[in-house]
């Protein structure tokens, strides 16, 4: 083991420790992270904030593959390290982004040639946000393996620091291309862009010992692709869940309604920041211990209860001072409508983050079976969503209601597969 990883790897228990460092600094960036969107709300037209947010939803949709390969890197970066074979972590790497940087090319190419057909489906009324998204998603598709390696070897406080830096730059360059250069939305994702750039140098910088191993070891990738095609599945039906109702409502309804909608998820998406958190650290902590034959289903309930907890709060919050909330994300002249959303968004929003824990569990376990429940739940939800939206509370009932059956369907699944596991 190089003496980096042997000094900074961390141990095998501390899921509350490095899930509330994690936790502090995703707080921090998503302070951040919130100035940025409450900037915009207030910097740029309904049509246009409706536009970005809708842009940035199929932003995350698309980038499934990304984060599937920061998965799969995570999961194997974790496994080689648990055996000193970083020469094989550096050889992972580097062929991880040759093979990337060739796909991004050829992807961009693709988005581009699509972009008529995303700006009439979003009612964009121009083409030149959706290519700056194709821009920002096709330059980020690099970061993801350089983060998967930090993730693997557990160095859990370097993977706060870039999640900061990259908050942090996102806001600047956000108020630089918006507020100064007058881009508008274009500015607003392009922000985006110069986010990623100063995340790959940061990681590129505190991997260089890796990158100077290379030709060292060769890495069995093998196993990798065969692992990641379940992982492709489980990030599809996370994605689909987390996103799709942003893709719903700015289709269906009209530029002012889905600005309000959008700017009470900005309060509503704060309960997926914890489940996050501890998911990066559940995830290398859970295939360490599946790797020793050790059961993980502890540390995921524990992960649960802990998301449990803070979503309550955060409903009381939401409960009690949405008014306040609402005139902080978007302004007076809207806020009641948006105070009336944010007051019950949360009940919404809590499934989709406890399903965030069960499927990083079920990957880092190889779970698999897990799918079946998660990928007919997933339809479900994204059916009823697109059957029933004659109001934006309409939606929130569809997605509250759904949400909790598959969550609850999940946690049994998982809890019966653990115990047919302990009987083998």
């Amino acid at each position: 083991m190089t003496e980096d990883a042997a000094g900074e790897r961390a141990p095998a228990k501390g899921l509350v420790k490095y899930g509330a460092l994690l936790f502090a600094a995703s707080m921090v960036a998503n302070v951040t992270h919130y100035l940025f969107r409450i900037f915009m709300s207030h910097n740029l037209s309904d049509a246009d904030y409706a536009a970005l947010d809708a842009l940035l939803s199929l932003l995350m949709i698309i980038a499934i593959p990304a984060s599937a390969i920061q998965t799969a890197t995570a999961k194997y970066a974790s496994d080689l390290s648990a055996t000193g074979r970083h020469d094989e972590i550096a050889d992972l790497f580097l062929r991880s982004l040759r093979r990337i940087g060739t796909v991004c090319v050829i992807g961009f190419f693709v988005f581009f040639l699509s972009k008529d057909f995303i700006a009439r489906y979003l009612q964009i009324g121009r083409t030149a946000p959706v290519v700056w998204l194709g821009i920002t998603l096709f330059s980020g598709m690099l970061l993801p393996a350089a983060i998967g390696v930090l993730q693997g070897l557990q160095w859990f406080l370097k993977l706060s620091l870039i999640g900061i830096a990259g908050a942090v730059v996102r806001l600047g360059a956000g108020y630089a291309l918006v507020r100064l250069l007058g881009l508008g939305v274009n500015g607003a994702i392009g922000a985006s862009v110069a986010s990623t750039a100063v995340g790959l140098a940061i990681t590129f910088f505190w991997l260089r010992s890796f990158l100077k191993r290379s030709g060292e070891g060769r890495a069995d990738s093998s196993e990798i692709y065969r692992y990641f095609a379940p992982v492709i599945l489980f990030l599809i039906c996370q994605s689909l869940l987390s996103f799709v109702d942003g893709i719903v409502v700015k289709h269906y309804f009209d530029p002012e309604r889905a600005a309000v909608y959008f700017r009470a998820a900005i309060v509503g998406k704060a309960f997926l920041y914890l489940p996050t958190a501890l998911a990066l650290v559940l995830f290398p902590k859970a295939s360490e211990l599946y790797a020793l034959r050790a059961s993980s289903f502890r540390l995921l309930m524990q992960a649960i209860l802990y998301t449990l907890c803070v979503a309550v709060a955060g409903m009381a919050v939401c409960f009690l001072f949405a008014g306040p909330l609402a005139v902080i994300v978007g302004g007076a002249s809207s806020a009641s409508e948006v105070a009336g959303l944010i007051r019950y968004i949360g009940l919404a929003v809590t499934p989709i983050a406890l399903l965030q824990l069960l499927i990083s569990h079920a990957m880092a376990v190889h779970r698999t079976s897990v799918l079946y429940p998660l990928a007919a739940g997933t339809i479900a939800f994204i059916g009823i969503l697109f059957a029933f939206h004659e109001s934006i509370r309409q939606v929130l009932i569809g997605m509250g209601g759904v949400g909790c059956g598959l969550c609850a369907l999940c946690i049994l699944w998982t809890w019966a597969t653990e115990r047919r596991a302990v009987h083998a």
